[in-house]
């Protein structure tokens, strides 16, 4: 198995949450994080980030069941 490719860098990403949110957990796999996040008034989501682009490529957040 060949080794990862080298991250490229990148500038700040902000997330948009709102102040007071937190990150609660965290997990990496190969260039995505995804990121456990609470508070802010919100209910706990994940927010998953391409570390290649430095961008934002998912956000799962919890919802009423119809």
């Amino acid at each position: 198995m060949a080794p990862p490719a080298p991250l490229r860098p990148f500038d700040t990403l902000s997330l948009g949450e709102p102040a007071g949110s937190t990150v609660r957990t965290y997990q990496v796999s190969g260039s995505v994080l995804v990121l456990e996040v609470v508070g802010g008034g919100k209910p706990a989501r994940f927010i998953a980030v391409d570390l290649n682009a430095g961008a934002i490529i998912g956000r799962l957040v919890p919802t009423d069941a119809p």
